[in-house]
């Protein structure tokens, strides 16, 4: 499992494992079940005290992220499923037809919009914002591991000053 730290950064070196670890979870890079390094390994391995990973551990324990068998190892619970009254994609996409049309718009200006949708062209960039800029890079590095085009970090300041830097963007918050 690759984490990185940077200690230089506004955000806590707990803080920054939490992050890392929860995203390689939902990403399912960190399956059900699969046990993470030892605190003491991983502490050796980051150079930083256990005590900071054993803290982090327990806050994903806390959010339900992991699961600790004393003894034995800290184990990844793994990305939540869908729970069995989530809405399938058919549903949804109905569901929202049917409340345009009762609100009023025609079915030719629905198609018209999901054709319009559909027809621009897919995103060929991804910016990752954050308020902190070091959470922004993690994000935008466990990003780089998965796809296949540029991805930007950037601060919520730094889009207020221009906003035209998420134009035609993905945009990725966490």
């Amino acid at each position: 499992m690759d984490l990185i730290v940077n200690r230089r950064g506004r955000l806590s070196l707990r803080e920054q494992l939490v992050i890392q670890i929860k995203l390689k979870i939902l990403c399912g890079e960190l399956a059900e079940g699969q046990k993470l390094p030892s605190v003491r390994s991983l502490a050796r391995r980051l150079k930083i005290h256990p005590n900071t990973v054993a803290a982090a551990y327990r806050e994903l324990g806390l959010s339900g992220n992991v699961a600790a068998d004393p003894g034995v190892g800290v184990f990844a619970l793994g990305a939540r499923a869908a729970s069995p009254d989530d809405r399938t994609f058919e549903e949804l996409l109905e569901t929202t037809l049917q409340s345009a049309i009762r609100r009023g718009f025609s079915s030719a200006r629905i198609r018209a919009t999901v054709e319009h949708w559909l027809m621009n062209s897919p995103t060929d960039r991804i910016v990752v914002v954050d308020r902190f800029l070091e959470t922004a890079e993690l994000l935008r590095e466990e990003i780089r591991l998965h796809v296949n085009v540029p991805i930007q970090a950037c601060t919520l300041d730094e889009v207020k000053q221009k906003p035209s830097r998420l134009t035609d963007a993905l945009t990725v918050t966490l």
